[in-house]
């Protein structure tokens, strides 16, 4: 009997260290992944979290953005297929509003002398939200 292709496992990774080690590297990288997780959240598009993996100098660094990108993000999951990333839904994609809880946490103990970034309303309302309940 003829099977189709075996399906495709993504495995989840977590980044090495902690989100507020990650923060202290450069608080511009986790306000990017912010501001693209809100486009998630308020537009479905996904399209800036895969520009920031493909923008990656290098292999070692895309992994690790595509790890970071993993564990931030719920009801998918970033893959390299054919060279690329891509974004296979296992879901409903959106943020996962724990670790973006974490992520907000560790941004306001890293930022010194930096604004936080300006959300907009109903995203922050939710961001709020999982602030409590984390």
């Amino acid at each position: 009997m003829p099977r189709g292709p075996a399906p495709l496992a993504v495995a989840r990774q977590e980044f090495p260290g902690t989100v507020q080690a990650w923060c202290e590297q450069g608080f511009s990288i986790c306000e990017g992944y912010l501001l693209e997780l809100q486009a998630l959240h308020l537009d479905g598009n996904a399209e800036g979290l895969l520009a920031m993996i493909e923008a990656q100098p290098d292999p070692e660094m895309a992994a690790e953005a595509m790890a970071r990108a993993n564990v931030l993000v719920s009801g998918a999951a970033f893959a390299q297929l054919s060279g690329r990333p891509q974004l296979l839904e296992t879901g409903a994609p959106g943020p996962c509003w724990p670790m973006l809880a974490n992520l907000w946490r560790a941004m306001e103990m890293s930022k010194g002398d930096l604004p936080m970034p300006r959300l907009a309303p109903a995203f922050e309302r939710r961001l709020r939200e999982a602030l409590r309940l984390s």
